[in-house]
C-alpha cells in the first residue's frame, strides 16, 4: 500500500466541505422560498410555503450533520495505526479477497459509501456500523473473515494505516 493517508483525507474534507456548501445554499434557497411573499398561500390547498419551510428543514438537517461529520473526521485523521492496531474509526485498510483483488476501505463514523479517489486508486469509506465495518472491527493484519453479505469470499486484512 503506498497511499498517502494525508491526501485521502485532503481529498475526503474537500468532498465534504463541497457538500456541506451544498446543503448550506440548498437550505437559504428553500428558507427563502419559504418566506417570499409569493408563497403565502391563497387557498387552503396552497401548500407551497409549507412545503418549502420542510425542505429549508431537511437541508438544514444535512448541513448539521456534514457539519458534525467534518469535525468527527478532524479528529480521526491524526489516529495512528499499525500492521499491529486493531480496526478502529480512523483506519485505512486494505483487504484481499480470495480472487487477489485488493479493495481499500477508510473506516469511520461518517460519510459511508463516499467514494475518495487518490492517485487512481479508489478507496470506500465505511463505517463500524455497516456490515462489513462491522465483521473488520477489532480484526488486525493477517485476520481473515468472512463478508456478512457475500460469505463465500474469504477477505484478509492486508495492511492497516
Amino acid at each position: 500500500m503506498t497511499l498517502n493517508k494525508t491526501a485521502i483525507f485532503t481529498e475526503l474534507f474537500i468532498q465534504l466541505e463541497k457538500s456541506f456548501l451544498a446543503a448550506t445554499d440548498a437550505a437559504e434557497g428553500a428558507r427563502q422560498l419559504a418566506t417570499h411573499e409569493q408563497s403565502k398561500p391563497e387557498t387552503q390547498y396552497d401548500t407551497v410555503g409549507l412545503e418549502a419551510s420542510y425542505l429549508a428543514h431537511g437541508h438544514s438537517q444535512r448541513a448539521a450533520d456534514l457539519a458534525n461529520a467534518i469535525e468527527n473526521w478532524k479528529v480521526l485523521q491524526h489516529k495512528v495505526f499499525s500492521n499491529e492496531s486493531t480496526i478502529d474509526a480512523g483506519a485505512l485498510v486494505e483487504i484481499l479477497d480470495s480472487n487477489e483483488v485488493s479493495t481499500m476501505f477508510l473506516i469511520g463514523n461518517y460519510s459511508g459509501g463516499l467514494k475518495i479517489e487518490v492517485s487512481n486508486e479508489i478507496i470506500t469509506v465505511i463505517t463500524l456500523s455497516s456490515p462489513l465495518g462491522g465483521a473488520m472491527k477489532t480484526k488486525q493484519v493477517g485476520d481473515e473473515f468472512r463478508h456478512p453479505v457475500n460469505a463465500k469470499n474469504i477477505l484478509e486484512i492486508t495492511h492497516l494505516v
